[in-house]
């Protein structure tokens, strides 16, 4: 598993926007090169987005959790091996908290999170600082 959490002074509206627009996300991280609803947006419980990052195969993420405004949890795979990823607004005071962790299960679950120890930190990490970056322009 690889979990990160950070806060910014960003709100937690703007916070939501800035990640519910997915199709934006290579905008403000290098660790997307290319994100779209497969069958069309929003994001919603359901919703299926198609993602290409670096060094990855391209991937098919359904949405199997979802709250408006504080918290998506998107998967992808299954049998061998299953992501998921969470995708978490808070409010903590005067910051706006965030934290985003993905984690693989399955037999093959293990393999894929130590092939993934190289590139998924990193990657998780532009995306807390792109994320929070991108929402703290809006303010």
């Amino acid at each position: 598993m690889i979990e990160l959490s950070g806060s910014t002074t960003a709100s937690p509206e703007h916070l939501w926007q800035v990640l519910a627009d997915v199709e934006s996300w290579p905008q403000w991280t290098a660790s997307v090169r290319r994100a779209e609803f497969v069958g069309g947006g929003p994001l919603r419980l359901g919703t299926q987005v198609r993602v290409e990052q670096p060094q990855l195969p391209t991937t098919v993420w359904t949405v199997s959790e979802f709250v408006e405004g504080e918290r998506f949890v998107w998967v992808s795979g299954g049998g061998l091996v299953r992501s998921e990823a969470v995708h978490e607004i808070t409010r903590e005071g005067g910051t706006t908290g965030l934290h985003l962790s993905i984690e693989w299960t399955g037999p093959l679950g293990g393999v894929m999170g130590w092939l993934a120890r190289k590139n998924g930190p990193r990657y998780v990490g532009m995306e807390l600082a792109g994320l929070t970056a991108a929402a703290e322009k809006l303010e």
